[in-house]
């Protein structure tokens, strides 16, 4: 049978049977992988997303005043535990301090006078706020404030130092209660792996049963 030249091209240039054969494993390692990427994110999706605890805090004291809410980790309160601060928001105020006065947006945690940070609770809602090394925090005014039991060991918060110009004076009264933990929702992502999972698993699973 007479072919052209470029039939004759064609041809030769078509993969043979066994290179067709040998190739179906690499379209498989393909697939897998793709599988193994979407389960993961699968995983993801199931996982159970680590809790929070949020408190409502606050203090009164002669110059100064503050609220808002701290943010630890764990489920539940417990009386007598020692609990780190992971996040903090709220307001601190000053008034008749003799310097800057206004109230001011807490930013975050700040290390002022090397505070810890830490805090314990009594049990009763509301109790005092109960520090030991001091709890420290930043403002929007770039100055930083620390709220301290002036006395060793746990104790209710009594007075107050900041970078602020003026008097803080000290605290009469704080407050500190627990209220429920709350734990994030999964984002889209995780969902999008879990349909790339379903359908590579499908394509994988067609793959395996066709002959080879």
């Amino acid at each position: 049978m007479f072919f052209s030249a470029a039939t004759k091209q064609f041809i030769s240039s078509a993969p043979r049977g066994n290179a067709l054969k040998s190739s179906r494993p690499h379209r498989l390692k393909r697939l897998m992988a793709h599988g193994a990427v979407g389960a993961a994110l699968l995983a993801t999706w199931f996982a159970v997303p680590a809790q929070a605890l949020t408190w409502n805090w606050s203090f009164t004291g002669n110059t100064t005043s503050g609220q808002g809410t701290f943010t630890t980790a764990g489920t539940t309160a417990q009386a007598g535990i020692t609990e780190a601060i992971t996040a903090i928001t709220g307001t601190y105020t000053r008034s008749g301090t003799g310097g800057v006065d206004g109230t001011f947006q807490i930013t975050g945690l700040s290390n002022l006078v090397n505070a810890d940070n830490l805090f314990s609770w009594d049990g009763t809602n509301p109790s005092a706020i109960l520090a030991d090394a001091g709890i420290a925090v930043s403002t929007a005014y770039l100055k930083s404030v620390f709220i301290d039991y002036d006395d060793s060991g746990f104790g209710p918060v009594n007075i107050t130092t900041s970078e602020f110009s003026g008097n803080d004076g000290v605290i009469i009264s704080s407050s500190l209660s627990p209220v429920l933990a709350t734990a994030p929702v999964p984002g889209p992502v995780p969902l999008f792996g879990a349909a790339a999972a379903f359908g590579c698993s499908r394509q994988l699973r067609r793959r395996i049963k066709t002959p080879a």
